[in-house]
């Protein structure tokens, strides 16, 4: 077949009303793999496209032939992103990607902020990846969500698990409107609702108490006191007390404890010089040369410069991690360190950077390697510098920030 002969081959897309629509061939198979797998592999003349509207289906075949994003209404862009992911059109869905990052960037009213939460939640959970919902929380967690919240939190019964997930990443450490929500949803109700319990499950409790204390045990008592208590949801709450006391008489002590830390610059470079690899990073954390999760993000980094890394590579130094860390109890990262980190690497162009975020992903969902920013404790250590004076390589210096995290920040082991 000549090239001419295959830029007028066309085939037949239907939507669900039934109408047909002629596309040139070659302007599908292009971008997408799924239209290359349906009308060159498989060899089809049509296919339909029933899951969506009309007007979302001819808005995605206009843009395989312009190629541009320039304006999207607020009620096309779930169909037109899904279309993108299912039809796997990368640029498209990264486009659609960059114009939902521009609305969370200036959201300020309710409606604005439900509108890019719903969205994001829809990705999330809807086509299972969390990367929106991450630039969302990261943006958003230093405004006031107040009203947002509250909102959501008016009925917990009707809310995903996955949802209120979300939703308390989103509130951070405002745990008095959840305890608040809390005890409105206990209102008038003769037994605990299994997703009250689900939302006390994930929230850090012993920071709660800290913040709040007489909130804290007028929650558990509006609990022990609800009519119809379950024995199981009575041992519930009972755990949940005698957890909460232990954890906040720990922290009480790891606040006492006051040392001095030495500072060598030159001896952490030396540490990152002699981390080349992955498994250079394990033999580190074997050797005790590392002993936080915050060095293993940095010298995640610096390994990610100078190898080409696959998922592969990446999967088994996560599960070498993991065993690495039931033995050596590395302090735990701050998620919040983490949801930063992934946040900016969303913008990078280098390829490496999402399986970086991948990676980073992975740790941060892992109860073992991670924890609620809530439990990291800042600790007023004295920093005593002893380094030499030479001058450090000019890569090193963007891993200052997190090294000073490293010898300021202590993370309790829950």
């Amino acid at each position: 077949m000549s090239m001419n002969e295959e830029f007028e081959e066309t085939v037949l897309i239907k939507n669900r009303t039934g109408e047909q629509i002629v596309v040139p061939k070659h302007r599908l198979i292009k971008d997408s793999a799924k239209f290359r797998e349906l009308f060159v592999t498989l060899n089809f003349d049509e296919h339909e496209i029933d899951d969506f509207s009309p007007e979302a289906v001819e808005i995605f075949l206009t843009l395989l032939d312009t190629k541009v994003l320039e304006h999207l209404e607020l009620n096309m862009f779930r169909e037109l992103h899904k279309l993108a992911v299912v039809f796997e059109v990368n640029w498209l869905t990264e486009s659609c990607r960059v114009w939902l990052k521009g609305l969370i960037n200036t959201a300020s009213t309710r409606e604005e902020k439900t509108y890019i939460f719903e969205e994001c939640w829809y990705i999330a959970d809807r086509l299972n990846t969390e990367v929106m919902m991450d630039v969302l929380i990261c943006v958003l967690e230093h405004k006031d969500n107040t009203a947002l919240l509250s909102d959501y939190l008016s009925d917990i019964s009707v809310l995903e698990t996955g949802r209120i997930d979300a939703l308390l990443k989103l509130g951070g450490v405002d745990t008095d409107l959840f305890l608040q929500s809390v005890l409105q949803n206990l209102e008038n109700k003769k037994e605990l609702n299994l997703n009250v319990k689900y939302l006390l499950n994930g929230m850090n409790l012993a920071y709660s108490r800290e913040r709040n204390e007489v909130l804290f045990l007028e929650v558990m008592d509006t609990i022990s006191n609800l009519p119809e208590i379950s024995v199981n949801d009575m041992r519930f709450v009972q755990k949940l007390m005698s957890d909460t006391a232990r954890l906040v008489r720990s922290r009480k002590e790891e606040r006492k404890t006051r040392k001095t830390v030495v500072w060598d610059v030159m001896k952490d470079f030396a540490l990152f010089d002699s981390c080349n690899t992955v498994d250079d990073v394990l033999k580190a954390i074997t050797d005790d040369r590392v002993t936080s999760m915050f060095m293993v993000v940095a010298l995640l980094f610096y390994v990610c410069r100078l190898n080409v890394l696959n998922s592969e590579e990446l999967q088994v130094f996560l599960t070498s991690l993991e065993n690495l860390c039931r033995q050596k109890k590395l302090q735990k990262v701050s998620r919040q360190f983490i949801c930063n980190i992934t946040t900016a690497l969303n913008y990078s162009e280098r390829e490496e950077s999402k399986l970086l975020i991948n990676l980073l992903n992975k740790i941060k969902n892992n109860n073992l390697l991670s924890t609620h920013n809530g439990n990291v404790i800042i600790k007023c250590n004295k920093i005593v510098d002893v380094t030499e004076d030479k001058e450090a390589p000019v890569w090193y210096s963007s891993n200052v920030q997190l090294l000073n995290t490293t010898v300021t920040n202590t993370c309790l082991h829950i």
